[in-house]
């Protein structure tokens, strides 16, 4: 029975049934296999390599879908989209992990034996699009398959001359295999006798010799198209980084416009005052007044000055036009808003201030106004050194306020800085990620001062962790979705775990003058060779300074600093050095670190110590950092520790 389409039925998606689909082919392959599938997975590289391919292809598909789920209304179906997303990219996280596990247990079988018969999958994928026939390509095949093929090839001529019919001739596909046989894509061809057999017969060796030659000739197929998709993904990054460049060129020669339509519009209303000191004095008087003005104009401006000529000998000097808008020569940026001045803002603030750069631009912070108004002596001391520091106070609520209405807030600055934290709980990093693009933010500085998020990927014990990640997916997108329109610039600071929080007793890593007579106590999670990367509070205020007026400027990416890398092992041994005795060691293993965290299942420094003692993401060379390439001058962990011992901040 046919089915009736419903009149304003919405149309399926065809992108996010595929996707399904190929999930569930994938976790019937990878994650319930049979055991012939699971043999030839393990065994044969090259079908490890199909599935992989057919893996990307479902990433791609994910990325579609995500690109795409902005603009799903209503707000219902956007919410249920995004939840399967959500959902789909943990299957994808879980089917990408066993196929790395199936790959690091991989033995060095025969993939020519392993890959016979069918598909794991069952079906085609974008990586496999090979044709029915092929033509054997010289130098393929050893010469005695050379040979079983040309003799194949022979019989099979004398045969179809010898049995030419007016029926429709078969193709070589179908003489070689009986139309009996199920087609990969499909029936078998309508009105063919399947009980008719082939019009010759050939000996098991050379059939065995033709499917390898095809067999090597796919498999040669297959690895050309994965070279072609690859060169064609790294063009395609290649082409979409020129036209970013390009993009920026474009909105800098526009801002470049205004500014010369403003200067424009000043010497206008300057020939317009010239104007009318000139009426009513007559020919001779305005020759006169012209000659005064060009008399003058040599001993006013330097001899460096250019003119312009405006019609009828009214000169008028570019410094003019600069003086009165300076960033028509020189643009540069105008307004920084930072959001918040805890521990972390509070040295942004201090490092944009000082900043030699910092001296056209003005500086603002975002406070709540129970903050910007408090009685309390020591919010209104914080309060009051930020402001002599000329820095602009902005009230407003990030918790509170909706993302529309930051939007609107964000708007004016061209840079903006969070500095709020994961105090301000879950989904907040996401909302000021949206009302900065909203708002058309040009530059900015989400939170993300912390571990290499993009190394430590999804499904970690610290739940806050994936936000970050989605947090890179949004500002990442915008090159594939939004590059023909102005797009926000991005900058990542990874700077690793805050130095002072190594120290911090709650933490339990250094326990100082520990309860019970104990002792000072260095604890190690996960090891004693893990290392984790540290930077003080102030050298990131520091280091973000300077990433903000770097020049070339610096967009799109992660950027890496470092106080140091440091092993727990040489961490004991610097706390040795600063109390001047031996301490001692604990080690904490990431299983029973994991018991702990089950036992309180919503305890925020379980899930820490889990995350840090596994290691993942969590430090990185100190070569590849911002300071190191810039020689700029940091601290470590001893020095740290010694200024916060004799400053009684360490006890």
């Amino acid at each position: 029975m046919a089915r009736l389409s419903t009149p304003g039925a919405r149309a399926p998606d065809h992108t996010s049934l595929n996707l399904t689909r190929l999930i569930s082919r994938l976790q019937n392959t990878l994650l319930e296999p049979d055991a012939e599938t699971s043999h030839r997975l393990r065994a044969s590289g090259f079908e490890r390599r199909k599935v992989e391919a057919n893996l990307e292809y479902a990433k791609t598909l994910l990325l579609r879908l995500g690109q795409e789920s902005p603009n799903i209304k209503p707000q219902s179906n956007k919410q249920d989209a995004q939840s399967d997303l959500q959902a789909k990219r943990q299957q994808l996280d879980a089917l990408d992990a066993r196929l790395h596990e199936l790959n690091a247990a991989g033995q060095e079988y025969d993939d020519n034996a392993s890959s016979e018969g069918e598909d794991l999958l069952g079906e085609d994928t974008p990586s496999e699009s090979v044709g029915d026939s092929h033509t054997p390509a010289a130098g393929d095949t050893t010469d005695d398959d050379d040979a079983d093929y040309q003799q194949i090839l022979s019989e099979r001529r004398a045969a179809a001359q010898a049995t030419q019919t007016a029926s429709q001739p078969r193709n070589a596909r179908d003489e070689l295999f009986p139309s009996s046989l199920r087609a990969r894509h499909g029936e078998a061809a309508a009105g063919v006798d399947t009980a008719q057999t082939t019009s010759f017969s050939t000996s098991a060796p050379m059939t065995e010799s033709l499917m390898k030659h095809h067999r090597a000739e796919q498999e040669e197929l297959t690895t050309s198209l994965l070279s072609m998709a690859q060169a064609l993904k790294t063009s395609s990054q290649t082409f979409s980084q020129t036209l970013e460049s390009e993009k920026e060129t474009v909105d800098r020669a526009g801002e470049g416009l205004d500014r010369n339509v403003m200067g424009l519009e000043a010497a206008s209303k300057r020939m317009g005052y010239l104007r009318q000191m000139s009426e009513g004095k007559g020919w001779w008087g305005r020759m006169m007044l012209y000659a005064w003005i060009f008399g003058l104009i040599p001993r006013l401006t330097p001899p460096s000055s250019r003119y312009i000529l405006f019609g009828a000998g009214s000169i008028i000097a570019i410094d003019a036009i600069t003086h009165h808008n300076p960033h028509l020569v020189h643009p540069i940026m105008s307004s920084v808003l930072v959001l918040g001045a805890g521990e972390l803002g509070t040295e942004v603030l201090k490092g944009l201030a000082t900043h030699p750069s910092s001296k056209d631009t003005q500086i603002s912070v975002l406070l709540r106004p129970s903050t910007i108004n408090s009685t309390d002596p020591s919010k209104a001391a914080d309060v009051a050194a930020i402001q002599s520091m000329g820095i602009a106070l902005v009230p407003g609520d990030i918790v509170q306020s909706s993302p529309t209405k930051l939007a609107q807030l964000f708007a004016p600055y061209h840079t903006v800085i969070s500095c709020t934290g994961f105090i301000a709980g879950p989904g907040i990093q996401m909302k000021i990620t949206q009302a900065a693009l909203e708002g058309g933010v040009k530059r900015y500085f989400p939170w993300q001062f912390g571990v290499d998020y993009d190394v430590l990927r999804r499904g970690s014990a610290q739940d806050l962790f994936d936000e970050q990640l989605d947090v890179r997916d949004l500002l990442r997108g915008q090159r594939s979705t939004e590059w023909v329109i102005r797009s926000t610039e991005w900058v990542i600071v990874s700077t690793g775990m805050f130095t002072n929080f190594l120290f911090e007793p709650s933490f339990g890593v250094v326990v100082l003058n520990g309860e019970d007579g104990a002792g000072t106590v260095v604890r190690c999670l996960g090891g004693w060779d893990n290392k984790v990367t540290v930077t003080t509070a102030q050298d990131i205020g520091m280091l973000t300074a300077e990433i903000v007026f770097a020049e070339p400027k610096i967009a799109n990416q992660v950027v890496y600093t470092a106080g140091e890398t440091i092993s727990y092992g040489r961490l004991a041994n610097v706390v040795e050095n600063i109390v001047g005795k031996p301490v001692k060691r604990e080690e904490w293993p990431v299983e029973w670190m994991e018991g702990e965290l089950q036992k309180d299942p919503g305890n925020v420094l379980w899930k820490y110590r889990v995350v840090f003692g596994k290691g993942r993401g969590m430090s990185w060379s100190e070569e590849q950092t911002f300071n190191v390439q810039k020689g700029i001058q940091t601290s470590d962990v001893e020095e740290w520790a010694r200024d916060a011992v004799n400053k009684k901040l360490l006890k």
